[in-house]
């Protein structure tokens, strides 16, 4: 909501982020990263 400032904007976006993430797991390498790297 901060970036796109319309919350239907907001929605498609997570969702499309969502989407992203889900269709390159099988892709992910625990060894190479942690998912949470670079975090907190």
């Amino acid at each position: 909501m901060k970036v796109v400032r319309n919350r239907d904007w907001a929605e498609d976006v997570l969702q499309e982020a969502f989407l992203t993430i889900w269709r390159s797991a099988p892709d992910y390498h625990a060894t190479l990263s942690p998912p949470m790297a670079g975090w907190g």
